[in-house]
């Protein structure tokens, strides 16, 4: 019952990031889409907390976004310059 090198096996997590040992890795895997017969796989090594993606809208005492992971959730959400709601919607969804 057990895996390679004598780890046991874990459920099925395809698709995943975990490392060989099968512990979970920093990356995060952010989308896979196929275009023109070519696989795309994004990945982050970062992932931003909800508490802070949250925080503009709520006004909790948790950290807000960093100017750069607001430019970055913008250009990954509706990209009109600006952190607002829809860019929150695209990163929950993706």
């Amino acid at each position: 019952p057990f895996g390679r090198a004598g780890v046991p096996p874990r459920p099925n997590t395809t698709p995943s990031s975990r490392l060989n040992s099968g512990d979970p890795s920093a990356l995060t895997i952010y989308s896979l889409s196929i275009e023109e017969g070519v696989a795309r796989i994004n990945l982050s090594s970062r992932a931003i907390p909800d508490v802070n993606l949250l925080q503009r809208f709520l006004n909790t005492t948790f950290a807000p976004l960093t100017g750069e992971e607001e430019a970055y959730l913008d250009s990954k959400g509706n990209g009109n310059g600006q952190y607002d709601v829809g860019d929150l919607r695209a990163y929950l969804h993706r």
